[in-house]
Parts: structure tokens; sequence; C-alpha cells
């Protein structure tokens, strides 16, 4: 009885462990140097026993796969790090933020919870605010893109 407690208890605590290869597991000791050492760090606030988190985890670990380069993909026990809870006011699970340039510039993923969007969201934030237009056409084609649909259409 009490090694089948034992293995629930494992196994809830330790399934964010399948995606370390990955995923950076963060807590409040190394968060802020994390964020220092890497320019664009997607977090992911969890909880351990949430089956929404459970069933993201795999998905957000192919994501990371995905953003190789240009981005580092990681994950925070929110129930466990209260600290971290609490500063970014995590109210629900699972809740993703990109912190661009150290956390100085922070956005909050609202979307489809699968690699494609996550990839997808996070190239879109990384990408530069301030387009260089040189011509009509540029502006044409700039603006029939889906993937600057978000931007504003410029004035001419």
């Amino acid at each position: 009885m009490i090694s089948r407690i034992f293995s629930v208890i494992l196994n809830r605590t330790s399934w964010p462990l399948l995606y370390e290869k990955d995923v950076v597991m963060l807590s409040e000791k190394n968060f802020s140097d994390f964020l220092a050492k890497n320019r664009n760090v997607m977090v992911l606030f969890y909880a351990f026993w949430c089956p929404p988190c459970r069933q993201l985890a795999p998905e957000y670990a192919e994501a990371a796969e995905m953003l190789k380069g240009l981005a580092q993909l990681a994950m925070v026990d929110a129930y466990v790090e209260t600290g971290l809870r609490a500063k970014y006011k995590i109210t629900e699970y699972p809740t993703m933020y990109l912190f661009i340039n150290g956390g100085e510039r922070l956005h909050h993923f609202v979307g489809e919870r699968n690699r494609n969007a996550i990839t997808t969201w996070v190239k879109r934030k990384m990408a530069p605010a301030i387009y260089n237009i040189t011509t009509m056409d540029t502006l044409v084609l700039e603006s029939e893109d889906p993937d600057h649909s978000e931007e504003p259409a410029a004035e001419i």
C-alpha cells in the first residue's frame, strides 16, 4: 500500500522531468539569472496536479525543439514556486509568458495550445515591430501576409 502511494506521488510530481531534454526547469533560485542570460524565454507556469498542464507538456516540448536557437522554453511549477506565482499573478494553469530581452517585454500567450500555434506565436512576437517599406509593392505584399495580420495598416 505504501509503495503504491509513493508511486502515485512520484508520478504526479515527476512528470515534468520527462521534458527536461528540451525544456528548462526553473525555480525562484534560477529564474532571474536564466532570463538575464537568454534573450527570448517562453515560460510555462504549471501545477503538477493540473490535467491540462499534463496534456500541454508534450506539445510544449515539441515547440521547444522547433524553436531551438531562437528562444528557450522553460517551465515553472507555480504551485510550488509561490513567489513567482505571486509576482506574475498566476491565477490559472497553465499560463504561458514570453519574456524578451531578459524580461524587458512580457507577452501573455493566449491561443491554441499546440506546438504549431506556440511556435508561430513566439516567432511573431519576436519579429521586429518596425518595418522599412520602400515601395508600394512591399506595402501590398506585407499587408496580404497572414503573419502581419496583427499589425495596423500603414498610412500613406
